[in-house]
C-alpha cells in the first residue's frame, strides 16, 4: 500500500494581519475565512489519500480541521523538515522558507505568488536569489509570467493562477442599492490608486469607503464633490452587508506593488460587477468578461462611461457566475490538484 502524499504550504505571518481584518484561525472550516485553508482543503479533498500542513511562524498552536489537513504556527519553520514532505508549496518565496527548503531537498517545490517579486533589482528579498529551485511556479497574469522569463524560472514550468475568494465570507447579500459605487482596501496606500478614482468619480455620486478614513476620499469629502460613507477597519465577514449595497466595485491598483488583488475576486464573488483600471495585475481577460464588468484606461471619460453603461446593464450581467466558472475555490483546487496530480517533474 503507498504512503499517503504529504504537502507542505509553507505562508508568511504579517505583523499587519490583524489591522488588515485577516481572520484568526478557525477550527471550523465552514466558519473558517481564510481564503488560502479553504483553498488547501478543497486541493486536498481532490487527490484522494493526500494529508496537507499548513505552517506559519508565530507563538506555537496547532489547529486539526480534518483527517486531511492540519494547520500550525512554530517558532521556527525547519522543524517541520522532519514532516518530510513530498510537495513544498511556497506562498510568496519569502526568505524564512529557504532553511525549510534545504532541508527538503527530495521534496518538489511549487511557488505561489508574484511574478515581479522575482526581479532582483526590486527592493524585496527575490526568490531568484534564494537558491531555491521550483518545478512550477505560479503567478498572477500573463504579464508576470513574461517578467519571469527563461533565466529567472529556471526551467520551471510558469502558469497563470486566478486566486478565489473566501467563499464563506463573501457571498451576495440582497439589499437596496445605496451606493453608486464601493472602494475596498483596508490600508490608505497609494498604490491601490485611491486619488485616481477621486478624480474620476462623477459628482454627486454616493460613494462607500471600505476600510478607514483618508486623506483622499476625506478631501473629496469636504468639498462636497461627492458623499463619501466610511466603514472604518471592519472584519472581513461584515464586508459584504456593506458592499452588496453598491451598483458597482472599483479595482484601481496602480501596478507598481500589489499583485492579482483579492478585492476583484471578492467583488464577483459578492455579484458586484466590477470597473478595473487597465494597470491592475491580473489576467484581466480571464477574469472580467463583459459580463462581470469593464476594464478601463486613463482616460477619465472612460470610467465615466463604464459607469453609465453598468447602470444600464447590469440587471442583465452576472459576476457570481462569471466567479463560479472561472474563479472558484472548488475550479482552482481542482487546477492545482491536476497540477500535482499530473506530475511535477
Amino acid at each position: 500500500m503507498s504512503k499517503p502524499l504529504k504537502i507542505l504550504f509553507l505562508r508568511s505571518a504579517h505583523a499587519g494581519d490583524a489591522e488588515r481584518g485577516a481572520p484568526a484561525p478557525c477550527e471550523d472550516l465552514g466558519k473558517c475565512a481564510d481564503m488560502w485553508t479553504l483553498l488547501f482543503n478543497a486541493m486536498l479533498a481532490k487527490m484522494g489519500d493526500a494529508r496537507g500542513l499548513i505552517a506559519r511562524v508565530g507563538q506555537p498552536y496547532t489547529v486539526r480541521y480534518n483527517a486531511r489537513l492540519t494547520e500550525v504556527r512554530v517558532p521556527d519553520l525547519l522543524a517541520l523538515a522532519s514532516w518530510a514532505p513530498d510537495i513544498v508549496i511556497d506562498r510568496g518565496g519569502y526568505r524564512e522558507y529557504v532553511p525549510v527548503h534545504a532541508a527538503t531537498p527530495n521534496a518538489s517545490r511549487v511557488y505561489i505568488g508574484c511574478g515581479r517579486r522575482w526581479n532582483p533589482g526590486s527592493n524585496r528579498w527575490s526568490p531568484w536569489l534564494s537558491g531555491v529551485h521550483y518545478d512550477r511556479i505560479l503567478v498572477d497574469s500573463p504579464a508576470q509570467a513574461h517578467v519571469l522569463g527563461d533565466e529567472m524560472s529556471g526551467g520551471a514550468g510558469v502558469v497563470v493562477f486566478h486566486k478565489p475568494a473566501a467563499e464563506t465570507v463573501f457571498a451576495p447579500v440582497e439589499t437596496a442599492k445605496q451606493y453608486d459605487l464601493v472602494f475596498s482596501c483596508h490600508r490608505s496606500a497609494r498604490f491601490k490608486g485611491p486619488a485616481w478614482l477621486v478624480g474620476r468619480i462623477p459628482e454627486g455620486s454616493r460613494v462607500l469607503r471600505v476600510g478607514p478614513e483618508d486623506p483622499w476620499f476625506a478631501l473629496a469629502n469636504q468639498m462636497g464633490k461627492f458623499d463619501v460613507t466610511f466603514t472604518g477597519l471592519i472584519p472581513r465577514a461584515h464586508v459584504p452587508q456593506w458592499a452588496c449595497q453598491a451598483r458597482v466595485g472599483v479595482v484601481c491598483d496602480d501596478g507598481t506593488a500589489d499583485s492579482g488583488p483579492r478585492v476583484l475576486p471578492e467583488f464577483l464573488a459578492m455579484n458586484i460587477p466590477v470597473i478595473v483600471r487597465d494597470t491592475v495585475r491580473a489576467d484581466l481577460d480571464y477574469c472580467v468578461p463583459g459580463s462581470a464588468g469593464l476594464v478601463v484606461g486613463e482616460d477619465p471619460a472612460e470610467f465615466a462611461a463604464a459607469m453609465k453603461t453598468i447602470r444600464r446593464v447590469a440587471p442583465a450581467m452576472a459576476p457570481r457566475g462569471v466567479y463560479d466558472a472561472r474563479m472558484s475555490i472548488n475550479r482552482v483546487a481542482e487546477k492545482l490538484a491536476g497540477l500535482i496530480a499530473g506530475g511535477i517533474e
